[in-house]
């Protein structure tokens, strides 16, 4: 009969085996065996029970002679333990020894209690088609072989399982070794423990799923793990074979090994490396995650709340973040990222080859030693260029910075600021909605207008070569310090250039002036500056010394066309 959080059966002798309720699944083992035994009694089909009393050894009594399929049930009983081998023929064992004792059995099932509570542990051999249920009082050293159903209370066990079927424990420290049968169904462990050490050897494959805190857990060969961890602090160590492992609680470590590596993450501040893996895939949905790629492949998501790290593969990574407050980092290898995220920052370094896609909001990307391509839709993204070659198309509005490769940036409906680098080139063209763009020192860019308002601020020692088609608005430029050169020859739209005093002296050079075209001339005094022409250009001799060369032009073309303000 069973009582909330126990079992109870008939004992020999008058007496009663109770097993106890605790946190592992030895009441329910214990319920499966009692309940065979109880429907067999009412049946009628179970013999006798038999008794043999151990202290130090017990007699062997022969089973009784089965027919029609009857069955039989032995009770130990004794103070002293000791060593008993089941003889054959039994297929029920009540163990009701109160000492130290090393039980040996094959093809039974066997409940075992201790009513005194022994610290001390109870050996238990077992094989073949065999069941164990022991009481959460005692400690135990067991040995499994063969299709086995077991499960034990809450003390410190030492249990090795060889071939198939399912082990259990409660919420004591204790050592597992599990080794699956090649080709058979595998082994589920299932555990509460406090510091469980699990090791996983070889074989087909088996199931560990650990509620208790700092398991630790180490797969060894060929062998496929399945790892379900909700407590806190777990270390996993994966081999050779394939290790999927999900995490709930907090602050675990996982280790990948050579063989695949899967993680499930919906816990916070975990560890995630995949080390020598063959190919990780790792999907973070808690907060805080921390995140390794290895020399294989990385495929990882990034969904949750709070910020994850992730640091790529050398092996080549690919990346989706919906989260927020990411950073995500390049090693050697390619890395692809399409971050629909917000806060999140990007850093390509030396990966080899990077694209992203920028959809979320207050992006921050910056790019590395190698090519970098972005396509941006998102609000408010900025993007600083590194050594390699960047190509940006910016569908939406977007903050650009250069570096020193060139840059190749295509606008569309949003308006983006760029600016160019010292030194460095860039190439153009303006969507819609029109762009802002500082060309820097000494630069040499290419850019074609469209229907946005094109606005160009150049800088000392910049070339900029500017087109457009008829129907356009132009572009606005307006001259920095320094020596600047404007060709705007392939211009078809009205535009205006700007002049200021004080930014210096200039002798900046314009290509591409029509009478279609507006200058202004701000802080420059009209009275003591002049325009002249030499050698078919216009040339503008202002106030404070500079010079303002129009190619290919005359005097004519500007007229009503200069303002001095």
């Amino acid at each position: 009969m069973a009582s909330a959080g126990s079992v109870t059966l008939p004992g020999s002798g008058g007496g009663t085996a109770t097993i106890q309720a605790g946190s592992g699944d030895h009441v329910f083992v214990a319920q499966i065996i009692a309940n065979t035994i109880l429907l067999a009694q009412d049946a009628g089909t179970i013999n006798p029970a038999v008794t043999v009393t151990i202290n130090g050894a017990g007699a062997v009594v022969t089973p009784p002679p089965l027919d029609n399929g009857e069955q039989n049930i032995l009770y130990l009983v004794g103070s002293g333990g000791g060593t008993y081998n089941i003889p054959a023929g039994y297929d029920y064992v009540v163990d009701l020894l109160t000492g130290p004792e090393t039980i040996t059995g094959s093809n039974v099932q066997v409940i075992a209690y201790d009513s005194s509570g022994s610290a001390t542990k109870d050996n238990f051999q077992l094989s073949g088609n065999s069941s164990l249920a022991a009481d959460p009082n005692a400690n135990f050293t067991i040995n499994l072989t063969g299709s086995f159903n077991e499960a034990t209370g809450d003390g410190n066990n030492t249990v090795t399982a060889i071939g198939t079927g399912t082990v259990g424990g409660g919420t004591g420290s204790s050592l597992y070794t599990i080794v699956p049968t090649v080709g058979g169904a595998g082994i589920r462990l299932q555990s509460n423990g406090l510091n469980d050490t699990v090791n996983v050897i070889s074989g087909s494959s088996a199931t560990v799923i650990s509620a208790g805190n700092n398991i630790d857990l180490t797969q060894n060969g060929l062998v496929t793990v399945d790892a379900l961890l909700s407590g806190t602090g777990g270390h996993v160590q994966a081999g050779a074979g394939t290790m999927n492992v999900s995490l709930g609680g907090s602050g675990a470590q996982v280790l990948g090994g050579s063989g695949p590596l899967s993680v499930t993450d919906t816990g916070g501040h975990d560890t995630i490396n995949a080390l020598g893996s063959s190919g990780a895939s790792v999907n973070a949905s808690g907060s805080d995650a921390l995140i390794f790629g290895g020399l294989g492949t990385l495929a990882a998501t990034l969904g949750g709340a709070g910020g994850d790290t992730l640091v790529g593969s050398d092996g080549g990574s690919t990346v989706t973040s919906s989260g927020t407050g990411d950073l995500i980092l390049g090693a050697s290898g390619s890395l692809t990222i399409n971050d629909t995220g917000a806060n999140d920052t990007i850093g390509s370094f030396n990966a080899a080859s990077v694209t992203v896609t920028l959809g979320g909001s207050n992006d921050l990307l910056f790019g590395g030693t190698n090519a970098l391509a972005v396509t941006i839709t998102g609000t408010d993204d900025s993007v600083a260029a590194g050594s390699g070659p960047t190509t940006i198309d910016a569908s939406s509005g977007a903050a650009i910075f250069d570096g020193s490769g060139p840059l190749f940036f295509v606008g569309g409906g949003g308006t983006s600021t760029i600016l160019g680098s010292s030194g460095g080139t860039e190439a153009m063209t303006v969507g819609s909605g029109g762009a802002l763009f500082f060309t820097g020192t000494n630069n040499a860019s290419t850019v074609v207008g469209g229907i946005g308002q094109t606005t160009l601020v150049g800088g000392s020692g910049s070339s900029i070569v500017f087109s457009s088609l008829s129907g356009g608005v132009g572009f606005q430029f307006l001259a920095g310090s320094g020596n600047e050169s404007l060709d705007a020859a392939g211009s078809e739209t009205n535009n205006i250039f700007g002049f200021f005093a004080a930014n210096g002296t200039v002798n900046d050079t314009i290509t591409g002036w029509t009478s279609n075209d507006s200058l202004f001339l701000e802080g420059y005094n009209s009275a003591t500056s002049s325009m002249g022409s030499s050698s078919g250009n216009v040339v503008f001799n202002l106030s404070n010394g500079s010079t303002i060369t129009f190619t290919d032009t005359t005097t004519g073309e500007f007229n009503s066309k200069v303002l001095y303000t």
